[in-house]
């Protein structure tokens, strides 16, 4: 009785670690349909030839342009020009006897020719009067320590006074940038009857109005 009890025993073992083993299988079966499924739709969903991906077409690109040269504005903190006052680029011509010095015509014909068009014989009152600032070519020519100028509303030119003319003291005030003063003290400068003999030879002070 023992023996059948133990026979019946063991059947019954086999037959549960069989009824295990099919479910595993199966259980295995079913993910593996599963996974191709899947790795079937990503291939699907990505298809190998580029050539069939949608084009982006990108706007064209303008080739690099160095920025604008730009000038300052006239309330430059440097500079410091009233805002009704133009903006000046300063010129100097090669120098000249104040003697040879005719008028303001010929004064504004000889810094044309020296410069460029548009360029002109500086007058005091260019921008308000007794200094005057404004850009300067440091490469257009050498910045003088005083240059020949004129005044609109007094006899101070050697033309005029047939002695003496009136001349500007220039200060370099930062790179690019020069001071223009008219000062009776500290620049030596008198804008009444002209401050330097007139046989003395110094360039004409010219600019052109930026803006």
């Amino acid at each position: 009785m023992d023996s059948r009890h133990s026979t019946f025993s063991l059947i019954a073992v086999i037959m549960s670690l069989i009824v295990a083993i099919m479910m595993l299988a199966h259980y295995l079966s079913r993910y593996d349909k599963g996974s191709s499924n899947i790795a079937d739709k990503i291939t699907e969903e990505e298809p190998s030839d580029p050539s069939s991906l949608p084009s982006v077409t990108l706007p064209p690109q303008e080739p690099n342009q160095p920025p604008p040269l730009m000038m300052p504005p006239s309330d430059d903190p440097i500079l410091r020009i009233p805002s009704h006052y133009p903006s000046l680029v300063f010129g100097f011509t090669e120098p000249v006897v104040g003697y040879d010095i005719v008028d303001t015509q010929w004064g504004n014909e000889y810094c044309r020719a020296q410069l460029s068009d548009g360029y002109q014989w500086t007058e005091f009152h260019v921008t308000g009067g007794w200094v005057a600032r404004g850009m300067w070519d440091e490469f257009s020519s050498p910045l003088p320590d005083r240059a020949w100028g004129w005044i609109n509303d007094q006899q101070a030119e050697c033309y005029e006074t047939g002695t003496q003319g009136l001349t500007g003291k220039i200060t370099h005030e930062a790179p690019g940038k020069i001071l223009v003063s008219w000062q009776v003290g500290e620049a030596q400068s008198n804008p009444y009857s002209g401050d330097m003999p007139c046989d003395e030879r110094l360039p004409l002070l010219c600019h052109v109005v930026s803006y």
